[in-house]
């Protein structure tokens, strides 16, 4: 069993805790991971990108641009 993920994607809607809180978590748990993170989300605001962006987010996408078969491309990219 691994215990280190190749790819997150996380929503800034989630329920409990948004997709910045879970990343804001995994990194503070997790400081050294290196594992690729995608948020898609319709709701993100400048400020939370910027955010994402020093956790070490890779890319900000928003959900109504982004196709299933687009975002099967965009992990592939990642993985």
């Amino acid at each position: 069993l691994r215990s280190e993920y190749d790819l997150m994607i996380l929503d800034n809607l989630m329920p409990g805790l948004s997709g910045l809180e879970v990343l804001e978590q995994f990194r503070a748990e997790r400081p050294d991971s290196h594992v690729a993170v995608l948020f898609l989300s319709n709701k993100s605001t400048p400020e939370d990108m910027t955010r994402e962006k020093e956790l070490g987010a890779v890319e900000d996408l928003i959900k109504s641009h982004y196709t299933p078969r687009d975002l099967i491309a965009k992990v592939n990219e990642q993985i």
